[in-house]
């Protein structure tokens, strides 16, 4: 690095204020070694770059331990009187709602329970009862040696997360 403490002068004839160095024109701590003949000038695409990666790096590795949202293969069920209780349980990601929440939220096990009338042949959506304040399903249910196939949508044509492939296993209620 080349300063001077009095003042210089540039190659038009400027005076340029002491303290600054001769290459780069800017501060002495600029990390410029023109002696060497090598500069080492951090600059502004410099800093972007480096920040970008950063955010990026940072964004993966908060992604990194989470799990895609997935079904588990196995339902189980249980018979309820004339109804069967199909219990389908699948990992899900919250919804979060600030940047803190996305870095550390991570899937978590969800379930849902269905009433089905029979278990084997195809069972329509409207056949399968909801609460009162919840969209009934659309589509349908096919069960074929203890296999299901889940094809269901709410009425406003949204899909479950739910439909999938799945082994029914007969458990005796205490899941």
């Amino acid at each position: 690095m080349t300063t001077n403490a009095a003042a210089s002068v540039n190659k038009w004839g400027l005076e340029l204020p002491s303290g600054l160095c001769r290459s780069c024109r800017r501060d002495p701590l600029c990390l410029s070694t023109a002696a060497e003949g090598a500069s080492t000038i951090v600059t502004p695409t410099m800093r972007r770059t480096l920040f970008t990666v950063i955010c990026v790096a940072t964004l993966a590795a908060a992604c990194w331990e989470r799990h895609a949202e997935s079904n588990d293969q196995r339902a189980y069920f249980v018979s309820d009187g004339h109804t069967y209780r199909v219990e389908l349980t699948g990992w899900r990601f919250p919804l979060v709602h600030d940047p803190l929440s996305f870095l550390f939220e991570h899937t978590r096990k969800a379930t849902l329970t269905m009433e089905l009338p029979r278990l084997e042949g195809v069972v329509d959506g409207s056949e399968i009862p909801v609460a009162p304040d919840k969209l009934r399903y659309v589509g349908r249910v096919v069960i074929t040696n203890r296999k299901m196939q889940v094809d269901l949508y709410y009425t406003d044509r949204r899909p479950l997360p739910w439909n999938d492939d799945y082994t029914l296993v007969p458990t005796d209620g205490t899941r």
